[in-house]
């Protein structure tokens, strides 16, 4: 049989069933609870900052171009000296060096005289024989003419007055003259002197030796001028104001020139002008030549602007006048600048007139209460929110005064 259960033991059984239930009901009560009163979080009241970007403002200036270009110093009048008779050199000038200053009409080197001299001599004998004979020929045309005048009749010919005669002799004597001449003019030339103030480049001549008519005996270049070719691209010569074919004038004086060199450690600076440019475009680099003058090169003892010196130039160009300028980064592409419009970036595509690595000009687009972005900018457009920042120290906008003309610019 069976046994009932008591009361005590359904109790019992109970509890146990009854504890587990109660402990997870407490759980969930306290978490509900401890839930609310937990504060609830607040909603965004203001949008995600902005991509941070670099302002710079817009200057409206006048502007003067200067293009920058390169070339090599070469003198303008160079030559050989050389000797138009020979013989045995007597004498050689101490100037007569590399590095030596000539001055024009300087005895440069002496040649034996003596074979001339001796020429001269013989000449001088000729000339007097000639002159002689024609004396003697003209009075006896004289005396046949006197002769048909007393005896003769009708008109007398050429032969009797003895006129052939007469005018060989005259041939003659300019023969013997001119012998003379010739005689003298060697003579002369045993004197060879300097063709015009400069400097001796090298001597190729020394006492005692032999020359050849014809033979170099040194090379110099003048010191009165040197020029300097210039290279330009067809946008350098349209950013100087040229026309291809130039020629200075005094109505047209050329533009002015800056050049500069170092010098012994010390940057020097020479003024000149352009004075022509080239006949032809160099058909390898498709570039056009400037010719500038400097006068007086070597006016300057500590700062001689020596043939060979590789130089910097600077040229005069043309000027735009009312212009808006702004730093050269704030340029995207060729046309498109980006505007700070409040907290949003605005595209503008503005007229670029020229460009420089600092700057750019620009004739329509902006205006001087702009503020034009100069930071990169990632995936842009119109419209995208903005935060300015203080521009980088040493970084204010500042249009200079002059620039060098850069690679790449319109001219409208």
């Amino acid at each position: 049989m069976s046994e009932k259960p008591t009361i005590g033991r359904i109790l019992a059984r109970t509890a146990l069933i009854a504890t587990p239930i109660l402990i997870l009901g407490g759980g969930f009560a306290g978490m509900a609870i401890m839930g609310s009163l937990r504060e609830k979080p607040k909603p965004a009241e203001q949008a995600p900052p902005g991509l941070a970007v670099f302002i710079a403002p817009v200057q409206r200036i006048d502007y003067d171009v200067v293009v920058a270009t390169q070339g090599l110093v070469k003198a303008r009048r160079e030559a050989e000296i050389s000797a138009q008779v020979g013989g045995r050199v007597t004498y050689v000038a101490p100037e007569l060096a590399d590095g030596g200053v000539m001055r024009a009409g300087s005895v440069l080197v002496r040649i034996d005289p003596s074979d001339y001299q001796l020429a001269v001599t013989r000449a001088k004998s000729g000339v007097d024989a000639a002159r002689a004979a024609l004396q003697r020929e003209q009075a006896e045309s004289d005396v046949a003419r006197q002769e048909w005048a007393e005896l003769g009749q009708g008109t007398p010919s050429p032969l009797a007055l003895r006129e052939p005669q007469l005018q060989r002799a005259q041939s003659e004597l300019a023969a013997a003259e001119a012998s003379l001449k010739e005689a003298e003019l060697a003579l002369s030339r045993t004197q060879v002197k300097a063709p015009f103030d400069g400097r001796v480049m090298m001597r190729n001549v020394e006492i005692g030796q032999i020359i050849a008519p014809g033979q170099m005996l040194a090379r110099g270049f003048g010191i009165d001028a040197v020029e300097i070719t210039l290279a330009l691209s067809d946008r350098e010569l349209g950013l100087t104001g040229l026309p291809p074919a130039f020629n200075a004038s005094v109505a047209n004086p050329g533009p002015s020139v800056e050049i500069t060199a170092t010098i012994a450690g010390q940057l020097q600076a020479w003024d000149a002008r352009i004075e022509r440019t080239s006949a032809a475009v160099d058909t390898q680099t498709r570039l056009l030549s400037a010719i500038a003058v400097v006068e007086k090169p070597f006016a300057r003892p500590d700062a001689p602007l020596a043939p060979g010196l590789f130089i910097n130039a600077g040229i005069d160009g043309v000027s735009f006048d009312n212009v808006l300028s702004v730093p050269r980064e704030a340029l995207r592409g060729d046309d498109e600048i980006y505007v700070a419009d409040g907290e949003f970036l605005r595209m503008r595509t503005v007229d670029v007139v020229y460009t420089e690595p600092k700057l750019a000009l620009i004739r329509s687009g902006l205006s001087e209460t702009d503020k034009v972005i100069i930071s990169p900018v990632q995936a842009p457009f119109d419209g995208m929110r903005i935060r300015v920042q203080q521009r980088p120290p040493n970084k204010a906008a500042e249009a200079p005064k002059v620039a060098a003309a850069a690679p790449s610019t319109s001219t409208n």
